[in-house]
């Protein structure tokens, strides 16, 4: 199956826990139980902590991509928002659910430029193929690393459900407010994939338009099926 086939099946299994809930469903006798031992044995706060550790360690090398290639194709109005954005994700800091959701929209903006920009074409300099070139390795990672993030989006899914249920009316929004910036997270992931591949695969084409050699290290990390 296509790489980008699998992404959107992702995407509807990454979803269906929050749609069930939301049809409000009758309680089987003895299904909450099995659920709250369930996720008693589970830190989803912990969960949730790794699932945006790896999202920041994805969009650091996409982001730095992004830089590079906005350098190279002449985007001036987006390489000073990449680059502050640059700093803010190598800082170590936390992110917050509106911080997360900003590098998410600026993430998608830029590839959509710069799928924009290839697309109509542009001179390239000297200069503008050795940004290529940097870029293509670190667009690369970033999408590996963002493959590699599927399983624990639906993990964090899977068992933050089961905690949001066996928390009872009362307690839900409790543990929709601890797990907030997961909740908003997770199901982005397998859409944010197909977007990094997508632009990646773009990249890919117009560097070989232009007679400029993908490194082997960029190639090798990404499925050959995109």
């Amino acid at each position: 199956m296509n790489i980008l086939k699998k992404i959107a099946l992702t995407t509807l299994l990454l979803a269906l826990p929050s749609l069930l809930m939301g049809f409000g469903l009758p309680k089987v006798p003895g299904l909450g139980k099995k659920e709250a031992a369930a996720a008693a044995g589970v830190d989803t706060s912990a969960l949730q902590g790794d699932l945006i550790t790896k999202f920041i360690a994805a969009q650091a090398e996409i982001n730095a991509a992004q830089t590079h290639l906005a350098e190279a194709l002449g985007i001036k109005g987006k390489v000073a928002d990449l680059k502050a954005q640059q700093q803010k994700l190598e800082s170590g800091e936390e992110l917050s659910k509106d911080e997360l959701k900003k590098v998410k929209k600026n993430s998608d903006e830029a590839n959509k430029l710069i799928r924009k920009k290839m697309k109509e074409g542009v001179e390239l300099s000297a200069e503008s193929k050795k940004e290529l070139v940097k870029a293509a390795p670190r667009i690369a990672l970033g999408g590996y690393l963002t493959k590699e993030l599927v399983p624990a989006a639906a993990d964090f899914v899977k068992n933050s459900g089961d905690e949001i249920k066996s928390a009872g009316f009362s307690g839900a929004m409790k543990v929709k407010n601890k797990l907030s910036e997961g909740l908003y997270l997770a199901p982005k992931v397998p859409g944010h994939l197909k977007d990094v591949l997508m632009t990646a695969k773009d990249v890919f084409a117009f560097m070989k338009s232009n007679k400029i050699e993908v490194p082997k290290e960029a190639t090798s990390k990404l499925p050959d099926d995109i």
